[in-house]
């Protein structure tokens, strides 16, 4: 695994320019883009215009990001040096916990049939949006766990049940998240985006 420095605006925008085209070019023809906020909410600045079709934003906040933002001072003085071995760290961290998780609800026998989903909410759009939409394209700019897309995904899935669903991001970090995009630019890969707090 490595850290990738997007975040100069230009880079970024790239990015999500070739993540786009890469959505443009395959037999998929989305009628309506959900962008995950804050992420896919930004990318979605670049991706629409290519793919010039409609849009809503949705957000499920994580909670890693809350306490992260505390740190931002403390990161800002940091080398880059230390601030990628950090990043890594975390991710290191954050998949093994999530392995250990998977491995304790598959042999227990339990297995979560979504009754617990986390809140997501319309940010911006009309459900009318999602309703009518028959092939809805999905964008965020990371998975890790896979939690947030399996939540959106299936926030669109009950408003939306006979719509076909695929989703894009920028980078999928862990190596077997609980839902794995249909588009993706990078694999194993931290990106450091324009809006990181370590950026």
């Amino acid at each position: 695994m490595r850290v990738l420095d997007i975040s100069d605006n230009k880079l970024f925008c790239d990015a999500c320019r070739e993540l786009a085209g890469i959505v443009s070019e395959s037999d998929f023809k989305p009628d309506l883009i959900v962008a995950i906020a804050t992420g896919g909410q930004v990318m979605l600045s670049e991706v629409q215009p290519l793919l010039d079709i409609a849009s809503v934003t949705v957000r499920r906040q994580r909670m890693a990001t809350t306490s992260k933002s505390r740190l931002k001072g403390l990161l800002a003085i940091l080398p880059m040096w230390l601030k990628n071995a950090l990043r890594l760290l975390e991710s290191f961290v954050r998949e093994l916990l999530f392995e250990i998780k998977k491995r304790k609800i598959c042999n227990s026998g339990i297995f979560d049939v979504g009754l617990s989903i986390p809140q997501v909410l319309l940010e911006s759009g009309e459900i009318t949006d999602i309703t009518n939409a028959s092939k809805i394209l999905i964008i965020d700019d990371a998975v890790d766990s896979g939690g947030t897309l399996d939540d959106v995904y299936h926030f669109v899935l009950r408003i939306n049940p006979q719509a076909q669903i695929r989703s894009a991001v920028l980078t999928m970090t862990f190596k077997n998240p609980q839902i794995h995009p249909n588009y993706y630019l990078w694999q194993r890969v931290l990106l450091r985006f324009p809006w990181s707090l370590d950026s």
